[in-house]
């Protein structure tokens, strides 16, 4: 095992110094974040103290809010999956046309070889 002494510190400045290791002091954003007031979004934005008590109408008139845009955003979803599926199949029909042009092409390209090589036999044998 290598002791610290000789371990090999990295440069000042080098991203390694501190990648992976927790700082043992609070950020800025930490600190900004704790002094920060809970804001609940789907309601009213008023201050929440953090020991009050949770009112059970209001966590369901959330809950109800919640679940129609919940729905709607599993009905976009399941729609784009609808649609990229079609293109799917579209971009699998075109490969298939794709690779038949190309077969298509070779076969041309050799019979245009056959041709001008009879062409050209034609041609010494006058």
């Amino acid at each position: 095992m290598v002791s610290r002494k000789h371990r090999k510190q990295p440069r000042k400045g080098s991203y390694r110094r501190t990648r992976g290791r927790r700082s043992r002091e609070r950020g800025a954003s930490q600190i900004a974040a704790e002094e920060r007031p809970n804001v609940h979004p789907q309601l009213n934005p008023e201050v929440v103290p953090e020991n009050a008590p949770v009112n059970a109408s209001t966590e369901s008139e959330v809950t109800m809010q919640e679940r129609p845009a919940i729905r709607e955003a599993l009905a976009e979803v399941q729609a784009i999956i609808g649609n990229l599926k079609q293109v799917l199949e579209e971009m699998e029909e075109v490969a298939e046309l794709l690779e038949i042009a190309q077969i298509q092409r070779n076969r041309d390209v050799r019979e245009i070889e056959q041709l001008t090589h009879m062409l050209k036999q034609i041609q010494n044998k006058e």
